[in-house]
């Protein structure tokens, strides 16, 4: 009895590793880690998961498209990571690698205005609750519904997770 256990090899267990995301599109050991350096970590991480991604499907360029709640940001990759050293975020000036990601519209979040005969997006939000109107949480008309309307965006490829209930589709009469 006991004698298996004493044959198997001895295991030294290492704890995990606690890494932050980086603006650069690299990780940093927690002990290592500065706020300033994560500033655009999610749009950098986004960029890194798009370069992998493209590399599994067979491609060496790309440019990536991320629609989020309050802008569309695109990035480009030929081969090499992008990268600025010296960048404005929010009308402040940051020295410190970040992935060079360009804000070119308003997210799908961002509520739409009428005024002066034509729609203007943003800058406010709707944001994830009550979020865009065909959400069915009473929210705002917003850019995801102009998409909606023009059938940029299909319901019919939706599950049935909006509303009260999280089990009705995307609400197409009061996008109309």
């Amino acid at each position: 009895p006991g004698g298996f256990a004493a044959t198997l090899p001895s295991r030294r267990r290492e704890s995990p590793r606690l890494m932050f995301m980086m603006s650069s599109g690299g990780l940093t050991a927690a002990d290592m880690f500065q706020g300033k350096d994560a500033l655009l970590s999610g749009p950098a991480g986004g960029v890194v998961g798009m370069v992998e991604t493209a590399k599994l499907a067979g491609f060496d360029k790309v440019i990536g498209f991320d629609m989020g709640g309050t802008s569309t940001d695109v990035a480009h990759y030929d081969g090499d990571y992008e990268r600025a050293f010296d960048t404005e975020v929010a009308g402040v000036r940051i020295r410190a690698p970040m992935m060079r990601i360009h804000t070119v519209a308003a997210g799908g979040g961002s509520i739409l205005h009428y005024e002066a005969g034509r729609f203007r997006a943003g800058p406010d939000s709707a944001g994830a609750n009550p979020g865009p109107a065909a959400y069915r949480r009473g929210g705002p008309l917003a850019v995801t519904d102009a998409n909606v309307m023009l059938g940029k965006l299909q319901p019919d490829f939706f599950p049935a997770i909006f509303g009260p209930g999280q089990d009705e589709p995307l609400d197409v009469q009061t996008v109309r």
